[in-house]
C-alpha cells in the first residue's frame, strides 16, 4: 500500500511540474514561478525581483529550473516552495 501511495505522489509531482512549466512558458516576458522538482504551494509563492539593469535574466532562471526538474533525484526529493521571479525595473 505504501508503494502505491508513493508512486501516486511521484506521479502528481511530475504532472504538476509539467503543468507549471507549460503555464510558465507562456509568461516568459512577465514572470516565472520556479519550483525545481515541483511546487508544494502555488497559492503563496515567494517573490524575488530581477533587474534587467543589473544583467539579471528571467530566461536563465527558466533554463536552470527546467534543468533541475529533469534531475532523476526529483523522484525522492519531494516538492519545493515556489519562487516567483519578476522584473522590478
Amino acid at each position: 500500500m505504501k508503494i502505491v501511495i508513493l508512486f501516486g505522489l511521484l506521479a502528481l509531482i511530475v504532472i504538476s511540474t509539467v503543468w507549471i512549466t507549460t503555464k510558465n512558458d507562456k509568461q516568459i516576458t512577465d514572470s516565472y514561478i520556479a519550483c525545481g522538482c515541483g511546487c508544494c504551494d502555488l497559492d503563496n509563492p515567494k517573490v524575488e525581483c530581477l533587474y534587467k539593469s543589473s544583467g539579471d535574466s528571467l530566461q536563465k532562471i527558466i533554463d536552470e529550473d527546467k534543468k533541475l526538474s529533469q534531475n532523476p533525484d526529483c523522484n525522492v526529493v519531494g516538492c519545493n516552495l515556489p519562487v516567483k521571479y519578476i522584473y522590478c525595473d
